[in-house]
């Protein structure tokens, strides 16, 4: 609904409206606070839409904002845009698709024993797609590592990865990821894309556990999770296979393996890019 502010309380964190004749309130969340707040104000029009869910503030009974698609300021002369959601999400888009080469990558690590209390994650599966632009592949890869800190892997590690001690007869030692990774970021300045920041935190750890020079920085990365809850306004997680039924309608098994992982996170990437590119053809 489109409705003009009537007041907004910064302090009880709602502002209100007038709808069918009735003054209403609308409850903004910590989250919503940050991201809407500097472009309400009394007289303004905003689109918005609320859940079913109230909280009581003050005796006001207040609905729960669910997002906010536009805010605008009314002149003499015509009505000026503040803010539009629809605006964001292509330029969001726009930007992470700007780049020539990207990583698709998925890192799977140890699990503690049942029995130690004092553990560290290390990566023991890589699987990643190299591609360019176009999504054509370049390069895919998947092996496992060598643990460095704990080397004995916990039957929790085997069972969830549904692997055996086969597998670790051909791994390699970090080094050689490191290595790896180290040349493909110097030959094709690629962004890392990964889903969630599990990735990226592992990777870190990886290089103090090693004793080796960090190798990536933050903004080396895409964070695939982390842009799907901006786009679709989410406040809560995304599992990376619920991603991927949503774009394709497809249930995937998730397994646990790094490679397929890879895959599933460049086909939720090419998913999200025609999703937009379609929405701003008929918009």
């Amino acid at each position: 609904m489109k409705r003009r502010i009537h007041q907004v309380n910064e302090k009880e964190s709602y502002f209100s409206v007038i709808f069918n004749g009735r003054l209403i309130f609308i409850y903004l969340t910590k989250r919503q606070r940050k991201r809407y707040l500097d472009y309400l104000e009394s007289g303004r029009f905003v689109t918005f839409r609320v859940s079913n869910k109230t909280k009581k503030i003050k005796q006001r009974r207040a609905y729960y904002l669910k997002t906010i698609t536009k805010v605008e300021r009314p002149t003499k002369g015509k009505t000026i845009v503040l803010y539009d959601f629809e605006k964001i999400k292509r330029e969001i888009v726009k930007v992470i698709t700007s780049f020539d080469y990207y990583l698709f990558i998925d890192l799977e690590s140890t699990m503690p024993h049942y029995y130690r209390k004092k553990f560290e994650a290390e990566i023991i599966q890589i699987g990643y797609y190299l591609t360019n632009k176009e999504f054509d592949v370049i390069k895919k890869q998947q092996y496992y590592l060598l643990p460095t800190k704990y080397p004995k892997i916990s039957v929790r590690t085997f069972k969830f990865l549904n692997i055996n001690d086969d597998v670790f007869k051909t791994a390699k030692p970090y080094q050689y990821f490191y290595r790896e990774l180290k040349e493909l970021l110097a030959t094709y300045q690629a962004k890392i894309v990964v889903w969630g920041r599990n990735d990226i935190l592992s990777l870190n750890r990886s290089y103090r556990i090693n004793n080796l020079k960090s190798i990536t920085k933050r903004s080396d990365f895409i964070n695939l999770l982390e842009i799907h809850k901006s786009y679709y306004d989410l406040t809560n997680d995304l599992g990376l296979f619920k991603a991927f039924q949503f774009y394709y309608g497809k249930n995937e098994i998730q397994e646990h393996d790094a490679l397929q992982d890879a895959l599933i996170l460049l086909e939720v990437f090419k998913g999200l890019k025609k999703t937009n590119y379609n929405a701003k053809k008929y918009s």
